[in-house]
């Protein structure tokens, strides 16, 4: 199955979907558009039980994404001080586009060129980063357009986060290493992407409400911010979910049968 607009290309192949933003021509620039097209296909991953884990990446081997179409928000802007209506919204907020739609299944992000500002608020909300040698990172906003968004401190230690927030600078590949913030380098994009699907791989191999509810309670305790008597009373709640399933059952007989085990998702 394939859902393709002309900014966002959305295929799913043996339970992996990829998402790919399709404005090369652009570095992939985040206008209206490209941002409702990646609401939509990690709304419909998030629903399809057949999809388990999911690949985001851009397209054209310059950049993952060079952040937010500077040229639209100023055309929005013009409008407004014409006293005109400026063009509808995106149905969605770049910085938590995927974080507010509550994805627990996990998401790698294959970065490839430049991954700034809005793009790297993108990559901040998936799970796995890995990136090809050439590729940059960085939050130039108050170079440009204003403050940097703080959520790259939940991802570095905070003084490189402060390196990178209060300068406005890109780091390369090998520095985003260092920092903790890729987990992997690669030489080209075929081997990023083969890499990606590696790790896929390896994901599809464990039990996938197991994985599913790691994440989310990951996300009630890091993004919610769930007290802790809460988080502890809702762990509890997402173990014994997952505790009586008939997967869990699966799991310890395939092993025990030295086979692969066949997840049913319930």
């Amino acid at each position: 199955m394939a859902i393709t607009t002309s900014t966002v290309i959305y295929e799913k192949r043996d339970r992996v979907a990829y998402i790919t933003m399709n404005r090369p021509e652009e570095l992939n620039a985040l206008n209206t558009e490209i941002v409702n097209g990646i609401n939509d296909a990690f709304t419909d991953f998030r629903d399809d039980n057949d999809a388990l884990v999911c690949v985001f990446t851009g397209a054209g081997g310059r950049a993952f994404s060079a952040g937010a179409d500077i040229k639209q928000a100023a055309a929005r802007r013009a409008a407004l001080e014409r006293g005109e209506p400026p063009p509808p919204p995106s149905r969605a907020s770049i910085p938590t586009v995927i974080t507010n739609l509550k994805v627990f299944k996990p998401i790698i992000a294959a970065i490839d060129g430049f991954c700034l500002a809005g793009g790297n608020e993108l990559a901040v909300q998936c799970d796995i980063r890995i990136a090809t040698a050439q590729s940059q990172f960085g939050f130039p906003n108050p170079r440009f357009m204003g403050s940097a968004p703080r959520d790259i401190v939940e991802q570095v230690p905070w003084g490189e986060a402060m390196y990178i927030l209060l300068t406005g600078s890109r780091v390369p590949a090998e520095v985003a290493l260092r920092m903790g913030f890729i987990h992997s380098i690669h030489p080209d994009r075929e081997s990023l992407m083969k890499e990606a699907d590696r790790i896929a791989g390896e994901i599809l191999l464990c039990m996938p409400l197991a994985v599913q509810a790691t994440k989310e309670l990951l996300y009630l305790e890091h993004v919610a911010k769930l007290p802790h008597d809460e988080l502890q009373k809702r762990a509890a709640q997402v173990s014994q979910r997952v505790q009586q399933s008939e997967d869990s059952r699966e799991g310890p007989k395939a092993f025990s049968e030295r086979r692969k085990p066949v997840w049913k998702m319930r």
